[in-house]
């Protein structure tokens, strides 16, 4: 089910500057003429109060109050009031959450010193293969290449 509440743009055109009650009166005709089946318009209440208990009720966020005669406008406006609902606000507290990427553990000293010892072990190795290396290079790389996979050795032991 797709509820609509307001109209903003229809066929390009920009309808954010005319009042609530025109973009409700157009959104009304765009329902009707609709040929999709689950396409409702959310229609004015009068009983503000009734209105919010229910949505408490059934937990739905809360209501948005608007003047009729008002122009869209976004963020905080004095033509418009969002009142949330007490029990959405206190079960969906942590919601910020689902939206937040897996935590990356924090890594000890050991494991960083870990990580760049891998690093140079890899470049190390990587240059051994290479084909320009003399071979005097080669045999001191060898060296660092052993004392590099015997430091790794230790770190990964401990």
């Amino acid at each position: 089910m797709f509820l609509v509440f307001d109209l903003l743009h229809q066929d390009g055109v920009d309808l954010r500057g005319l009042p609530l009650s025109e973009r409700k009166r157009d959104l009304r005709r765009l329902c009707r003429k609709s040929r999709v089946p689950f396409l409702r318009e959310v229609q004015t209440f009068p009983n503000g109060t009734l209105l919010f208990d229910h949505c408490n009720k059934f937990g739905f966020e809360g209501v948005v109050s608007k003047r009729l005669a008002s122009r869209y406008s976004s963020g905080p406006s004095r033509n418009w009031v969002k009142t949330k609902c007490p029990g959405w606000k206190r079960i969906n507290s942590e919601r910020y959450r689902l939206f937040e990427g897996p935590r990356k553990p924090e890594l000890t000293e050991a494991h960083k010193t870990l990580a760049k010892k891998r690093q140079e072990l890899a470049r190390v190795t990587e240059r051994l293969r290479s084909r320009d290396v003399s071979q005097g290079i080669a045999r001191e790389l060898r060296k660092q290449k052993a004392i590099l996979e015997r430091e790794i050795a230790e770190l990964e032991q401990a």
